[in-house]
C-alpha cells in the first residue's frame, strides 16, 4: 500500500489564523514576542511580502507593513497538532509522526491514492478551520512521499512513483541530507535529486560511507523498506530565542512539546541534552 506524507502549510501562522479568525490572505508572522521579538514563523502572504523566518519583529513589520503579529502559543500548536491527528485517524491510522506538523499513513487497501490524498485534504481544514491546510504527497516509500508533499507547496497533492518529477531538485530536498553530506555529493558530482537517482545503490552505500546511502536510494526508487517507525531514536524541538527573552522559559516550553512527542510515541528518553548557537 502507498505511503502518504502530511505537511501542514505553515502550521503555527495557520493556527494562529484560524483561532483568530482571520481573513484569508491576512500575512501573518509568530513571534517569540508580538513586539519585541524574532519572527518563527510566517504564512505564505506574509512570505510573499518579505518577511522571514528568523527577522526582527521590526523588520518584519517593515518588510509588511500591514502583518498582524502573535506571540508564540506552543500549548495551541500541540492542541491543534493532536486534532489534526484525530482528524487523519477517522480516515485510516497514523503510522508515523515526525514533527509536530507532519504525519505519515498507509493508503487504505482499494482506495485510490489520488481520491484519498483529497479526503486527507479536505478533513484536516474541515476539523481545524479553513486556514489550516496541508500538502500531501503519496509515494510507495515513506522517503518518496514527502519528497512529494514537499516538492509543491501549499497545498501540494502529488502522487509519485518514482524519482522523476523531483530530479531537477537540489539533493538536500532528501530527508536526512544534511549541509555538510549536501557538500560531500557535490564533491562527487552529485548535486540533484536526479544525479543520485542515477548512482545505483552500491555507489549511494559509498558516498554515505554508510548503509544509510543505500537505503535513501532504494526509498528513492520506490522500496518500502521496513523501520520501527514507533519508537524513533531522538526527538527535538528548536526556536529562535528572543533577544528580552528568558533562556529558562524557552527550554521548558520547548521540554513541554518534546515531552507530548515521547508520549505520543508511548517511549522513554534514555537521556536530555540541550545546545544552542548564534
Amino acid at each position: 500500500m502507498p505511503w502518504i506524507h502530511l505537511d501542514a502549510d505553515a502550521f503555527f501562522a495557520s493556527c494562529e489564523a484560524a483561532v483568530r479568525r482571520l481573513p484569508h490572505g491576512v500575512p501573518l508572522a509568530v513571534a517569540s514576542s508580538a513586539e519585541g521579538g524574532t519572527v518563527i514563523a510566517c504564512s505564505y502572504p506574509a512570505r510573499d511580502a518579505g518577511v522571514e523566518r528568523g527577522q526582527k519583529v521590526s523588520d518584519a513589520r517593515r518588510a509588511c507593513p500591514g502583518l498582524f503579529v502573535a506571540a508564540q502559543r506552543p500549548p495551541l500548536y500541540v492542541r491543534m497538532h493532536n486534532a489534526m491527528l484525530a482528524a487523519v485517524e477517522r480516515l485510516a491510522p497514523v503510522e508515523h509522526v515526525p514533527s509536530v506538523d507532519e504525519a505519515a499513513l498507509r493508503v487504505p487497501r482499494r482506495e485510490d491514492p489520488g481520491a484519498f490524498l483529497e479526503a486527507v485534504g479536505e478533513a484536516v481544514p474541515r476539523a481545524l478551520g479553513e486556514a489550516v491546510q496541508v500538502s500531501l504527497g503519496a509515494a510507495p516509500s515513506l522517503l518518496l512521499a514527502k519528497l512529494a508533499a514537499g516538492s509543491a507547496k501549499p497545498r501540494a497533492r502529488v502522487v509519485a512513483f518514482g524519482p522523476e518529477p523531483f530530479a531537477h531538485l537540489p539533493v538536500r530536498s532528501l530527508c536526512g541530507v544534511s549541509p555538510a553530506m549536501e557538500a560531500r555529493l557535490a564533491f562527487s558530482g552529485v548535486r540533484t535529486v536526479g544525479d543520485l537517482a542515477k548512482v545505483g545503490p552500491a555507489t549511494a552505500r559509498a558516498l554515505w560511507g554508510s548503509r544509510t546511502g543505500r537505503d535513501v536510494w532504494l526509498e528513492l526508487a520506490g522500496w518500502d523498506l521496513p523501520a520501527d517507525r514507533a519508537a524513533p531514536r531522538r526527538v527535538s524541538h528548536a526556536r529562535v530565542l528572543g533577544p528580552k527573552e528568558s533562556p529558562r522559559a524557552v527550554l521548558r516550553g520547548l521540554a513541554v512539546l518534546v515531552g507530548e512527542r515521547l508520549r505520543a510515541a508511548g517511549v522513554l528518553a534514555e537521556a536530555l541534552a540541550r545546545a544552542a548557537r548564534e
